[in-house]
């Protein structure tokens, strides 16, 4: 059984999807390297408004286990890298931050044990050290995910 279906138009076809109709420009695939990069065009019909955005796609991870050797992923895990506009790497602890609390909160209110938030952001802070960075986002983090359930 196949976990996911191609959704996406291949190379120099087009889909349309609801108000929009996409394209794919263009494929870079080889199976020697492990995965593959696509461009794709983004037309919304009721305004003309267009976007292109680039797709990777590793090939081969395990679905339950774990990779034999890391240079394929770290080579895509570098091209990946290399796509993103340098204005939008951030820290990741601020804003993500404040995001990651709200829904971390909400999965433990949800598993029914009981909630400790500063026990959470304490958590979150062995792995990123200055995650959620003020008192006024730990306290909308904490207001948001109880307005989840308003």
């Amino acid at each position: 059984m196949r976990k996911c279906e191609q959704y996406w138009p291949a190379s120099g076809d087009s889909r349309e999807i609801d108000s929009m109709v996409v394209s794919c420009s263009h494929v870079e695939q080889s199976r020697g390297r492990g995965w593959a990069l696509r461009k794709f065009f983004l037309l919304r019909l009721h305004d003309r408004e267009q976007r292109t955005f680039t797709q990777l796609q590793f090939h081969g991870w395990p679905d339950h286990g774990a990779l034999k050797d890391s240079r394929k992923l770290i080579a895509f895990w570098r091209t990946a890298r290399a796509l993103l506009p340098k204005r939008s790497r951030s820290a990741g602890v601020g804003r993500t931050g404040e995001y990651i609390l709200m829904e971390t909160l909400v999965l433990v209110f949800e598993s029914g044990s009981p909630i400790d938030s500063i026990q959470v952001v304490k958590l979150m802070r062995d792995q990123r050290m200055a995650t959620v960075q003020t008192d006024d986002q730990f306290v909308f983090a904490c207001r948001a995910a109880l307005a989840y359930y308003d």
